[in-house]
Parts: structure tokens; C-alpha cells; sequence
């Protein structure tokens, strides 16, 4: 994966909004009342963005329902043919989340917010690389401050394989004083996202696992010996 994000972060406040026929539109709003009830007990949310050659160096949201308190974003690097990307919004999480992490509330109190992003295209055919980002409205300091041992990540996951941090270091923002609180991750391919904190374990418990193994390994070495 690439590292180097100077394209992406020097457009990375330009928020534009793709632009669709009012066919789509109609059609779009038409799923959407189908199955959209208040946050909380939502089961799913869905929006639709293409991107064409033209459609890089920018950031592009997907929209939820009017007043949701969260915003899913994707910048590409590059772009090299035509595609769409579909994009859910559920409380219903894709997998269970790994031993030790909790959910970020991104969509106030309440359940946790899983992303589920599919298209047909494919890199390094289609597109290059994407930075995708996810905003929320509302302060989520102190409860979750990414220091000492409360890490705040953006997990991917595909096909319901293992989950991946794919933060970018330094990209999570825990109050309004620097815009929405947010959080952005780098990938190539697209899958299920969600933000949340990852317990890290303290130097002392590190310590105390390390001393445990040895003593469990002397403890063979010894029955060996016999």
C-alpha cells in the first residue's frame, strides 16, 4: 500500500458532492424510505456515489438520511475508469469486533456503526489507492482520548476475514476545536469499516505476561530434564 498520502492530505478539506440524475435520486429516496427509521434502531442506511477519471483529488460523501450525526467519505489518489461505489450504514455489525475493542459511539449513545463498502471495481485496474474517512458531530473526549491505553482505530474487514488497522497515524480527532471529531484509514480494496478503542496493554501487564512465560518455560524445561 502506498505511503505516500501528500496528495490526499492536500485536498483533504476539499469536500464536493457528486451530482446524480433525478431518476437516481427518485430511486435512491425510494429505497432509502423503505427501510430507514430513527438512529438507534436503524437497521440499514444505503447511498451511492460514481466516481469517473475527473473525480479525484477531492473528498466525496455519501448521504445518509438529512441529520445524521456521521458522514462517510472516500478520496481516491487516482482514478482510472468509470465505477460506483454503494455504501451501508448499520447497527448491526458485519463480526463480532476483536477481544479487547469496544465501538467508538460515532452516532451518539447507542449501538455501534458498521460501514459495509461494495464495488466492482478492482485496483490497481480501476483506482489507485483511497483514503476513506469517517466524521461525527459531537465531542467523543474524554471518554475516548487515543492516549496511554485507549487506542482509537479504524477497523476494515474483508469478506468477514480477520480485522485490519487501517488508520493513518494521527488522523483521529476526539473534539471540535479541530473540526468534526473524526478518523481516516488508508486501503486499496473495499470491505466493512468501524471506528473503535482498542485496549493496549499497560507496561506492568507486559511485564507480568513476560515473567509468566518464562516461568512456564523452565517449568517444561525442568520436566524435560527429568
Amino acid at each position: 500500500m502506498p505511503n505516500d498520502l501528500h496528495a490526499i492530505e492536500a485536498t483533504s478539506r476539499m469536500k464536493t458532492r457528486t451530482t446524480s440524475s433525478a431518476a437516481m435520486r427518485l430511486l435512491q429516496v425510494a429505497a432509502l424510505a423503505a427501510v430507514l427509521v430513527p438512529l438507534g434502531s436503524v437497521v440499514a442506511e444505503a447511498s451511492s456515489v460514481t466516481f469517473t477519471p475527473t473525480s479525484t483529488f477531492g473528498i466525496y460523501n455519501f448521504d445518509f438520511v438529512e441529520g445524521e450525526p456521521f458522514t462517510f467519505s472516500l478520496a481516491f489518489n487516482q482514478v482510472f475508469d468509470q465505477f460506483s461505489v454503494d455504501v451501508e450504514a448499520s447497527t448491526t455489525l458485519a463480526k463480532p469486533l476483536p477481544a479487547g475493542s469496544v465501538c467508538v459511539p460515532i452516532s451518539g449513545p447507542g449501538p455501534c456503526v458498521d460501514f459495509t463498502a461494495t464495488t466492482t471495481a478492482v485496483a490497481p485496474t480501476d483506482f489507485d489507492f483511497y483514503t476513506v474517512t469517517v466524521d461525527w458531530t459531537f465531542d467523543t473526549n474524554p471518554a475516548f482520548p487515543n492516549t496511554g491505553g485507549h487506542l482509537v482505530e479504524l477497523l476494515e474487514s474483508h469478506a468477514g476475514g480477520p480485522f485490519l488497522n487501517i488508520t493513518i497515524p494521527g488522523s483521529y480527532c476526539a473534539s471540535l476545536p479541530c473540526g468534526d471529531p473524526g478518523i481516516s484509514g488508508q486501503s486499496d480494496s473495499f470491505s466493512d469499516y468501524t471506528v473503535v478503542e482498542t485496549g493496549v496493554p499497560e507496561p506492568a501487564t507486559l511485564a507480568l505476561l513476560g515473567s509468566g512465560l518464562t516461568g512456564l518455560l523452565m517449568r517444561r524445561y525442568r520436566r524435560r530434564q527429568r
